[in-house]
């Protein structure tokens, strides 16, 4: 297109919720005027908003971050000395206690690259390559991520449908192209072979978590990380997409794992270009670009958890990040986001939220964590879209590790409560005769078992996050919390277990033997409710018959 058009700073593109409730949409110089003023971001996906807020992050590490030149644009109330983790600190809280941003600044930065930010450009179109045309051609629904349809894997039920599935407005095109950019499956095939695997988009490989705050304007500043991992060391020259001269359209280039965040940030995992037509977008053409080389650390990632490869994985590096799960909630996993050990590495965020929090500078006692992510299948395909939330005592990142480590126990004494139930609902199921197949006289009971688990954690789920929010490691005594904890987890799963009992009826109570060996070896086992009850009861009873055994 040899037309400037739809300019991103101009067009009200990004879709918010205010803090009133009511929804507005924001062109990106606005959003920042008004972040104090709207509660989050609301697209389509909660995965669509956290690739525009990496972006809006972008700016502000581009505007309050290291210049080209080394130095820092001058704030009130703090010297202009030379960069230490100090003042970087002083800058992040004469940003916070502004209570809003200074949009002169941010404008006068945002107009001085006005030509970068037109979604249609003869040169420079917005997170795309002007012309491109040597990458795979999809249909606009590849774009749009509520369907993400594939040419030839068709949504049977889309929620979207007829000519509103055939084309994007220029808005929402905007939104679904910075989604695609980061999360785009491993679809797309080279056109010059041999090529690099270069996999999903970057935050497809990810597990997300993002600090989130009372409006926009804290949540960004809350994410707004200017010490790595929050320790001492600072972040090189900023250097975002739009500010580069020549933009890149080489096929799938391996490149180092950038210094600083703007430039990491906005990383092009895909090379784009939009299709227009009667100002709607119809398709676009998509080519692998920017990916990391594989035997570098990609620490300066801060938004994700690493933990070290399994031995199975074909990985170069000591540690790889850890994806979210949609059958796993985040409260599961809350040892892999707080405690640090030699197999996992905790996200920078909250080594970050934790160092402003013991300087002092971070005033919130509650905050609140959402995590994000895609899972793919064995194809790259997009098989599942991972959100998820969780809230509690910011004064908990500074009492690690003894806290954090109490809790971590009290998580998989939960998951060791919640196996002994689904144990016994596999024991019941073989007494009653549900676990045997038709074709083969083995137990069946995998399903079963796995489903009982869901409902289970499903149970726990809102009583441990009421629990974890009321902890205060300078009020509470752990002792006599995680002794709560267990009065609850205990009550709950055995008053489930007694209803699996009932449901087990008369031919549970007869019981049945079961042969679980082979032919050459035949094993018969006796399954019976009384039988397998007591024992539940037993291991359920307290913490030393739960280990039993174990």
């Amino acid at each position: 297109m040899e037309e400037k058009k739809f300019n991103l700073l101009d067009e009200k593109w990004i879709k918010t919720i205010l803090l009133d409730g009511t929804a507005k949409d924001y062109s990106l110089i606005e959003i920042f005027k008004d972040a104090h003023k709207i509660k989050r971001l609301s697209g389509e996906l909660m995965n669509q908003d956290i690739a525009i807020l990496r972006m809006m992050l972008a700016i502000l590490h581009s505007i309050y971050g290291k210049q080209e030149d080394g130095s820092y644009i001058p704030l009130a109330k703090v010297p202009e000395l030379p960069a230490t983790p100090g003042l970087m600190l002083r800058r992040w809280k004469a940003l916070w206690d502004s209570k809003e941003f200074d949009i002169k600044t941010i404008e006068t930065y945002l107009e001085s690259y006005r030509e970068r930010f037109y979604l249609f450009h003869p040169e420079f179109p917005f997170y795309q390559v002007a012309n491109l045309q040597i990458g795979t051609s999809y249909r606009s629904a590849k774009l749009n991520g509520e369907i993400a349809e594939s040419s030839n894997k068709i949504r049977l039920f889309a929620q979207r449908s007829g000519e509103v599935k055939g084309a994007l407005s220029f808005s929402e095109a905007a939104r679904w192209l910075i989604h695609i950019n980061a999360f785009d499956d491993s679809s797309g095939k080279p056109k010059k072979r041999p090529a690099p695997a270069i996999g999903t988009g970057w935050l497809g490989k990810l597990g997300m978590i993002l600090a989130f705050g009372d409006n926009l304007f804290e949540t960004l500043l809350l994410n707004f990380i200017l010490l790595r991992d929050g320790e001492n060391e600072l972040w090189g020259k900023e250097k975002p997409i739009w500010s580069i001269g020549e933009v890149k359209d080489a096929e799938r280039t391996q490149i180092s794992v950038p210094d600083n965040q703007a430039e990491l940030l906005t990383l092009q995992s895909r090379r784009l270009f939009l299709n227009v037509e009667d100002d709607s977008i119809v398709g676009f053409i998509s080519l692998g670009g920017d990916f990391y080389d594989d035997q570098q650390e990609v620490f300066n990632e801060q938004m994700t958890c690493w933990r070290k490869p399994a031995k199975s994985s074909r990985s170069k590096r000591q540690f790889e990040p850890k994806r979210h799960f949609v059958e796993r909630t985040v409260w599961r996993d809350l040892n892999n986001l707080l405690v640090q050990s030699d197999d996992i590495k905790r996200p920078g965020i909250i080594n970050w939220l934790a160092r402003l929090k013991s300087e002092g500078l971070l005033d919130h006692d509650t905050i609140t964590f959402v995590t994000g992510g895609m899972n793919y299948d064995s194809q790259g395909i997009v098989q599942d879209i991972v959100e998820d939330g969780i809230s509690f005592s910011s004064h908990l990142l500074n009492a690690l590790p003894f806290w954090a480590n109490r809790i971590a126990d009290e998580v998989a004494m939960a998951d060791d409560m919640v196996t002994q139930l689904a144990r016994l609902a596999e024991n019941l199921a073989k007494a009653t005769g549900f676990s045997e197949s038709k074709t083969r006289r083995r137990p069946t009971t995998n399903k079963f078992r796995s489903s009982i688990r869901e409902e289970m954690y499903f149970d726990l789920d809102l009583p441990f996050r009421q629990w974890l929010l009321k902890i205060d490691p300078e009020t509470t005594d752990i002792d006599e919390a995680c002794e709560e904890w267990w009065t609850i987890v205990q009550k709950m799963v055995r008053k489930k277990g007694r209803e699996l009992v009932y449901q087990a009826g008369e031919q549970g109570m007869i019981g049945r033997k079961i042969n679980e060996g082979t032919e050459d070896r035949p094993i018969e086992r006796y399954y019976s409710a009384p039988k397998d009850y007591n024992y539940f009861l037993f291991k359920t009873s307290s913490r030393e018959n739960l280990k039993v055994g174990k």
